[in-house]
């Protein structure tokens, strides 16, 4: 995969920006008073919502993954079928799950999101570059995910 230095940093710089909301809430909630449920709430409540979006935006990468490849090689591993299935699965606990199942669920999704991209990288189809930023925000998450699963 061929890609230049300037698209290297915009997805480090995008990675990176959107870990913010995933340390901001565990570090809110250490922070909160003893009484204050209500912001408890509204933080767990906009972090299930990112973490939903978030792994929306990346499914939706999957797909344009597949879209190339199937045109390309004819790849038979449906990766439009799997990501829909783990957003769907991701928005059901959302809305009918506590916000720490939520937030193991979101963490199952981004581990199977990153073994796609494993995948992926095995197959030349990402860049070396792109699978270590995956990887390392993949943990940077999964670490505050868990302290959040911990804390609330």
């Amino acid at each position: 995969m061929i890609e230049n230095q300037n698209t290297r940093q915009v997805y480090w710089w995008l990675g990176g920006l959107g870990v913010i909301p995933f340390a901001a809430a565990p570090a809110f909630t250490i922070s909160l008073a003893e009484g204050h449920q209500v912001y408890q709430q509204l933080i767990d409540q906009a972090l299930v919502m990112y973490g939903v979006m978030i792994a929306s935006f990346l499914t939706g990468t999957q797909w344009m993954i597949h879209l190339m490849r199937h045109q390309q090689t004819g790849f038979r591993f449906n990766l439009l079928i799997v990501s829909n299935v783990l957003v769907v699965l991701l928005w059901a606990s959302a809305a009918f799950g506590s916000e720490q199942f939520v937030y193991a669920v979101t963490l199952l999704t981004l581990w199977v999101l990153l073994w796609l991209d494993w995948r992926n990288f095995q197959e030349q189809v990402i860049s070396s570059s792109y699978f270590v930023m995956r990887v390392t925000i993949t943990a940077m998450v999964s670490l505050c995910l868990n302290l959040s699963i911990i804390l609330s």
